[in-house]
């Protein structure tokens, strides 16, 4: 199984990062793997999207559900996680909790567990994944520093 976590503070406001990260169609953007996303259905609370990832010869498609926990008015803090509901994963999570320091600034961290299904994949892709994950949180605050 591939575990991978990491934090960061974002020079932006809770309410822009929080904008930002439920933006799923965007995460081709700013989340090296991710070469395509499309959203099947929106609510309040709750996205279901396609992502397809791409990794040199291998592509990758899955479908998430993503829930999402704000609190950001009352204490401060969200939560978006992220379970795959079909794919070629025999498990996949993801969880971003951003956390509101004070008007400007934000804490970020994001966490990814996974068990692909082929072990052949697994092995293949387990050390491109820990190259591409240990990226996101700097290309994800690249991308929104770049935003209008």
């Amino acid at each position: 199984m591939f575990k991978y976590s990491n934090n960061k503070i974002i020079d932006h406001n809770i309410n822009k990062v929080f904008e930002v990260v439920t933006e799923v169609e965007n995460y081709p953007k700013f989340i090296p793997w991710c070469h395509g996303a499309r959203v099947i259905s929106r609510s309040e609370d709750e996205i279901i999207a396609d992502l397809i990832i791409l990794f040199k010869a291998v592509n990758l498609k899955y479908t998430s559900r993503v829930t999402i926990e704000n609190n950001i008015k009352n204490d401060g803090i969200a939560l978006i996680e992220t379970k795959m509901i079909k794919g070629p994963f025999n498990f996949l999570e993801s969880r971003w909790k951003i956390k509101k320091i004070d008007e400007t600034s934000t804490y970020v961290d994001f966490s990814i567990e996974f068990l692909l299904k082929s072990t052949l994949l697994e092995k293949l892709l387990t050390p491109l994944f820990n190259k591409a994950c240990s990226k996101i949180l700097n290309s994800f605050d690249e991308y929104i520093k770049n935003l209008p």
